[in-house]
Order: C-alpha cells, then structure tokens, then sequence
C-alpha cells in the first residue's frame, strides 16, 4: 500500500505526538512532555512560517516531519504567548532532570546564525521521525522530497537541521540527500543543504 504526504490537520497532533515521543525520546521537547508538545504542535499548526508533513498508511500516521522558516521568531512568539504558571512548571522540570537542563543550554547556541556560503540560513527543519514499523520503506525521502517542493515554491534555496554527532545513521541519511556537514556546535553537528546542489531540484 502506497502512503500519502499531507499536511498536519488538527485531528493529527495526538498520534503526532505519541510518535514524537516514541521515536524522539532522547529530545528536549520530548522530555518535558506530553502536554508541552501537544502545545508545540498546535502552536506549529497555525504559525505562518511553519509546516507539519505528516505520513499516512491507510489512515494511520506513521511519519512526521516539521520545518520552520524563521525558528527565533516562532520561538519568541511561543514564550510570549505562555502563562507565567506555564514557564515555571517547565522551568521546574528542568531543574529536576539535570539532562535536560543541559540540552536546554546548548540548544542556546543553536540559536547563533548559520551562515553557509556569507549567506544566513534561517530555514529549519526541526524534527523528523518514522514509526519503527514503517522505517526502511522510503517514507523519511518522501517527507524530506515534500518539504523541498514546499521550500522551492517560496523560493528558498537552502535550510539546515541539526543532529547528533553520534548518530551516525542519521548522518548517513541527510548525506545521501546531498546535505552538507557545515559545523559542529557541542554535542551536535549542524547540515545544510543547497537545494540547487540537489540535481532532482534545480
């Protein structure tokens, strides 16, 4: 059975969710939460600079992808807009998992520029997973192939993520879609891909 890319809907966020947390444990956003990232979902389904691809088999999600055009400023927007109660119960839950305390700490560094080729890179992509019973078919491609279709109708010609520098499957995978390894910050290395480097897009 084929599957089908579409954009994130409301009635997703709750299996978008549960995958995340499945296939993401080790994440920040997934060690404060649940309900934190049922809120950074939403916040993502109605933030214009923002896009949720999601991977359905026959109804069920099985892959998601989320990309954002300007991450600071999406970031500002969502601390802005949480209550003041809000911020100190995740504030308390990173002070009682020193983990995450650390993760919150250097993910302060990726907040620097990326520049790559004395262009600045702002487009992200944030986080992508496939159920573990859906890896190996090709659906992570597929995801990535719908963000890029996405990225070049608005004329973007380039964006980065980042991964763990262990991670080595990982790696492999953004290197075989013509990604390019452009810096190391702490534990993580930052990749950029030129859409024009991609010959399937330019």
């Amino acid at each position: 059975m084929s599957v089908i890319i579409e954009t994130l809907r409301p009635e997703h966020i709750v299996p978008v969710v549960h995958l995340h947390l499945s296939s993401l444990p080790y994440s920040m956003n997934s060690q404060l939460g649940s309900s934190h990232l049922s809120r950074l979902y939403e916040a993502l389904l109605v933030c214009p600079d923002s896009r949720v691809f999601v991977a359905l088999d026959q109804g069920l999600l099985v892959g998601v992808l989320s990309v954002n055009l300007a991450p600071n400023r999406f970031r500002a927007k969502l601390l802005s807009s949480t209550s003041l109660i809000r911020k100190f119960l995740l504030g308390f839950r990173l002070l009682l998992k020193p983990r995450v305390w650390a993760d919150f700490v250097e993910s302060e560094s990726m907040l620097r520029p990326v520049i790559y080729k004395q262009t600045a890179v702002d487009t992200c992509l944030t986080a992508i997973c496939v159920a573990d019973t859906h890896r190996g078919r090709g659906i992570g491609k597929q995801l990535v192939k719908s963000l890029e279709l996405f990225l070049v109708d608005l004329g973007i010609r380039a964006y980065r993520l980042e991964t763990l520098a262990k991670n080595n499957v990982s790696r492999t995978f953004y290197k075989n879609l013509f990604f390019v390894e452009h810096e190391t910050r702490g534990r993580n290395v930052i990749l950029v891909k030129d859409l024009c480097s991609d010959p399937n897009q330019c």
